[in-house]
C-alpha cells in the first residue's frame, strides 16, 4: 500500500505550460490531511515562494495514524529554478529526502540553463534499487521540469488549460523515470461541500488525472510483468469506477483515473487543489486542504527575524 500511496501524495499536479505569476514576491501556505475510510493516515504541507523572475517550491509529508503502523515515513522536497518573461519555469534544482521504512534516501537533480539535466545525485537503499530496476533514460528526454517545478506550473494558470473536457499530457523527468501526465477538466463548476474535517468548500473545477512512464520503465521477468498488469488491471478498474458518494463533488462520474478539484484563490492568483481522491484495489485515499494562507514575502521575513 505504501508505493501506491506515496505516487497518489505526488500526483496532485493539474497541467499548465505558461503561467503568470504574482508579480511582487509573495508566499502561499498550504496544508492537508489524507484519510483512508475516514481515517487520518497522512498529512501534507506545501509552500510556494515567488517574486519577479524566481520561485521556490517546499513540500513536507509525513504518515499518520494507522499507516504508521505499518510503514512509518515523512519526506521533503523542493525545487527552484528562475521565471522567464514569457512566464516559463526554467528549474535550477529539485531535491527528494526522507526517511520510510527504517531506511533513508536522497536525490538531488541539477539544471544548467536551459533546464536540461546537468547531474543526478542518489543515495537510495541497495534494496530498494534490486526490487525497482529501471531502464536507462535517453539523455534527450532528461530535462525539466521535475514534479514539483510542474506543481507551480499547474497550480498558477491564469485559466484552466486545454478548453473544457479535452485532454492535455505534460512531461516530467524525476531522476529515474519520464512521465507523461493526461489532465482532463470538465465545463463548468462543481460544488464541493463542506467536511468535518475541513469547512474550505465551495465551487471548483473537477479535472481527473492519469499518468504514464514513457521512458525508465521497471525492468520485469515475465512473471513479474503478468503479476504487475493484474495488479494495475484490478486498480485501473477500481480507479475508473463511477461515482459513489457527494463528499467531495458530484461530476466526476465520467473522469478517470485521479479526481482533483481545484478552486480559483484570486488574491494569489493560483488554482488550489482544495480536494482529491483516488481509488485503488485497497481502497479509496481523499485528500482534503485544511489550511491556506497567503503572505508577502518581505514581511513575512521581517516578521521573523
Amino acid at each position: 500500500m505504501t508505493a501506491s500511496f506515496k505516487s497518489v501524495c505526488v500526483r496532485v499536479a493539474a497541467a499548465a505550460v505558461l503561467i503568470a505569476l504574482p508579480a511582487s514576491a509573495e508566499t502561499h501556505q498550504a496544508s492537508y490531511e489524507f484519510r483512508w475510510g475516514g481515517l487520518l493516515i497522512g498529512e501534507s504541507d506545501v509552500r510556494l515562494t515567488t517574486d519577479d523572475d524566481s520561485y521556490r517550491i517546499e513540500t513536507t509529508f509525513r504518515t499518520r495514524g494507522l499507516l504508521s503502523l505499518f510503514s512509518k515515513g515523512e519526506s521533503r522536497a523542493s525545487a527552484t529554478g528562475d521565471i522567464l518573461p514569457d512566464g516559463r519555469l526554467v528549474p535550477d534544482q529539485y531535491v527528494s529526502e526522507g526517511r520510510w521504512g527504517g531506511d533513508d534516501y536522497r536525490r538531488m537533480i541539477r539544471y544548467d540553463d536551459t533546464g536540461r539535466v546537468a547531474g543526478i545525485e542518489q543515495d537510495w537503499p541497495e534494496e530498494w534499487l534490486k526490487d525497482d530496476k529501471r531502464e536507462p533514460v535517453p539523455e534527450d528526454q532528461q530535462a525539466g521540469p521535475d514534479p514539483l517545478s510542474l506543481l507551480v506550473s499547474a497550480v498558477s494558470g491564469a485559466a484552466l488549460p486545454g478548453g473544457v473536457e479535452s485532454d492535455r499530457v505534460w512531461r516530467s523527468f524525476e531522476g529515474r523515470s519520464v512521465i507523461d501526465f493526461r489532465v482532463r477538466c470538465l465545463d463548468g463548476m462543481d460544488e464541493v461541500p463542506e467536511s468535518r474535517h475541513s469547512p474550505i468548500a465551495g465551487e471548483a473545477v473537477a479535472c481527473g488525472l492519469t499518468s504514464e512512464i514513457v521512458a525508465g520503465k521497471p525492468i520485469e521477468t515475465e512473471k513479474e510483468r503478468r503479476k504487475r498488469e493484474k495488479r494495475e488491471a484490478k486498480e485501473l478498474a477500481a480507479r475508473d469506477k463511477g461515482h459513489d458518494d457527494e463528499r467531495d463533488g458530484t461530476r466526476d462520474a465520467d473522469l478517470k483515473g485521479l479526481r482533483l478539484w481545484l478552486q480559483r484563490d484570486e488574491a494569489a492568483g493560483l488554482w488550489l487543489p482544495i480536494r482529491a481522491r483516488m481509488r485503488s484495489g485497497w481502497g479509496t485515499v481523499r485528500m482534503i486542504m485544511v489550511e491556506s494562507e497567503l503572505s508577502d514575502s518581505a514581511t513575512e521575513s521581517a516578521t521573523s527575524r
